[in-house]
C-alpha cells in the first residue's frame, strides 16, 4: 500500500484484479482511501469506503464485496449513504417531537421529558441519525444513566422508544426497526408505606392544628381521596360541584385523557365546603398561593411553593411521630382502606383514577386479606356453633 506512486498532482485510482471496481485512490499530497466504482441504472458511481490505515486492504474489500451484492440486488449505496446524511439526528426529531406531539400529554408529564431529555438522552443520543441508531447506542444510555439512577435510566430508554416509534410513522426509519425496544430494565421495586388507623388519626390531629393552612387543608384532601398532588395543587373550583359533592377532573390532568367525576366522600366534601366559605381571596383556584395582590395555583409558582408544601409535610409528620412516609403515600392509604373495606378492584381503580387494571392490581393483597379475615370470622362462627356444649358431652 505503502508503495503505491502518488500522481504529480490531483488523484490516481490503482485497481484490484481479484474484484472488478475496487481499488486505492492516492492523491498527489500521499493520501490513500479505498473506493467501489459500480453501474447503476446505466450511470457509474464511485463510493468511498474508508481510509487507510484505520481500513485495512482486507476489511476493504470484504466491504466492497457486501456493496456489489446490495448493487447486484437493486441497492444504491451511494444514494443510501446520502439519504442518512441527510437524515435528521436524534436532537432533531426530539425537537420537533417535543413541538408536534410533546404537548398533548399532561403538564407533568411534559416537564418530566424535557427534563429527561436534556439531562440524559440528548448528551448521549442527540448527535446520531436517526437512521443510524442501534439497540447498542439505547443501551449503552440505559446503562451510563443506571449507574447513578436506576428508575431514570428505565424512564429515558421508554421515552427513546416512545420518540423513536413516532420517527418510524413519521418514514424517518425505513428499516421500520425501533432500536429502543427490548432493553433490559433496571429491577424496580415497589416503595409503598401504609398508615395503620391510629397513626391516620395523629396524622390528621397534626394537620388541623398546623399553622400553614393551604398546604395542610390541600394535604388533607390528597388524604381523603386518593387523589395524586398535582391534581390537588392545580385544583379550580370549577371542577368542584359542591351541591351534588363531586369532582370532575379534566381530560388535560388525567392519565385516562378523558374527562373523570370522581363522588367526594362527606369528609372530602365537608373540607372543600369549609374552604370555600372561608376563601379570603377570590381565587378561581382551590389552593391559592397569595402573594401581594395576586393569587394562582400553588404548583403555578415552581419550587418556592413545592419546598412549601414539603416543610409542611415535614412538620406534621413529625409532630404526629410518623417515619418514612411521603406525600404519595397517602394515595395508597387511601387505596388500602378501600381494599379492606371490600370495595371491588375495578370501583377502586375509577377513585383513584387509573388508567389500566394493573395499576390497582398491587391493592388485591390487601383486600383478600380483608375478606379472609372476614371468612375466618364465619368459620369461627361456625366451627364453635358445631362443637359439643359441656352438657351434651358429658356422661349420664
Amino acid at each position: 500500500m505503502r508503495t503505491l506512486p502518488a500522481p504529480p498532482k490531483g488523484n490516481k485510482v490503482h485497481y484490484d484484479k481479484e474484484i472488478k471496481g475496487f481499488g486505492v485512490r492516492v492523491t498527489a499530497a500521499g493520501t490513500r482511501a479505498f473506493v467501489l466504482n459500480y453501474r447503476q441504472a446505466g450511470r457509474e458511481k464511485r463510493i468511498t469506503i474508508g481510509g487507510w490505515p484505520v481500513w485495512t486492504t482486507k476489511a476493504a474489500r470484504d466491504r466492497a464485496k457486501v456493496l456489489l451484492m446490495d448493487v447486484d440486488l437493486g441497492k444504491d449505496p451511494l444514494a443510501a449513504r446520502r439519504a442518512d446524511r441527510s437524515a435528521p439526528t436524534f436532537a432533531e426529531l426530539a425537537a420537533q417531537w417535543s413541538e408536534e406531539s410533546l404537548p398533548t400529554r399532561r403538564p407533568t408529564t411534559q416537564k418530566a421529558y424535557r427534563s429527561m431529555l436534556a439531562t440524559h438522552v440528548l448528551p448521549r443520543l442527540g448527535n446520531l441519525r436517526v437512521v443510524a441508531i442501534q439497540k447498542p447506542d439505547v443501551e449503552r444510555m440505559h446503562a451510563e444513566v443506571a449507574l447513578k439512577a436506576p428508575y431514570n435510566a428505565n424512564h429515558c430508554a421508554i421515552l427513546a422508544a416512545v420518540i423513536l416509534e413516532w420517527a418510524i410513522g413519521k418514514g424517518l426509519r425505513p428499516d421500520k426497526v425501533n432500536p429502543a425496544r427490548g432493553i433490559k430494565m433496571s429491577p424496580e421495586f415497589q416503595r409503598e408505606r401504609y398508615l395503620e388507623p391510629e397513626e391516620m388519626g395523629r396524622l390528621v390531629a397534626a394537620l388541623d392544628v398546623h399553622p400553614a393552612r393551604t398546604a395542610a387543608d390541600m394535604i388533607k384532601l390528597l388524604l381523603l381521596t386518593g387523589s395524586r398532588r398535582a391534581e390537588a395543587q392545580q385544583l379550580r373550583w370549577s371542577e368542584i360541584d359542591l351541591e351534588n359533592g363531586n369532582w370532575s377532573k379534566p381530560a388535560s390532568k388525567v392519565k385516562q385523557n378523558r374527562l373523570t367525576i370522581i363522588p367526594l366522600n362527606d369528609a372530602a366534601w365537608g373540607l372543600l365546603r369549609d374552604l370555600k366559605a372561608r376563601a379570603v381571596v377570590d381565587s378561581p383556584w382551590v389552593f391559592p398561593y397569595v402573594r401581594g395582590d395576586k393569587a394562582g395555583p400553588v404548583a403555578a409558582n415552581g419550587y418556592e411553593c413545592n419546598a412549601a408544601i414539603n416543610r409542611t409535610w415535614v412538620d406534621v409528620c413529625r409532630t404526629a411521630d410518623l417515619s418514612g412516609v411521603r406525600i404519595h403515600d397517602l394515595r395508597h392509604c387511601f387505596a388500602s382502606v378501600a381494599a379492606s373495606n371490600g370495595i371491588p378492584l375495578y370501583t377502586l381503580g375509577k377513585l383513584l383514577g387509573h388508567s389500566q387494571v394493573s395499576s390497582t392490581a398491587r391493592y388485591s393483597h390487601i383486600r383478600n386479606d380483608a375478606l379472609r379475615l372476614a371468612s375466618q370470622g364465619v368459620g369461627a362462627v361456625i366451627t364453635g356453633s358445631m362443637k359439643p356444649s359441656a352438657e351434651s358431652s358429658g356422661g349420664g
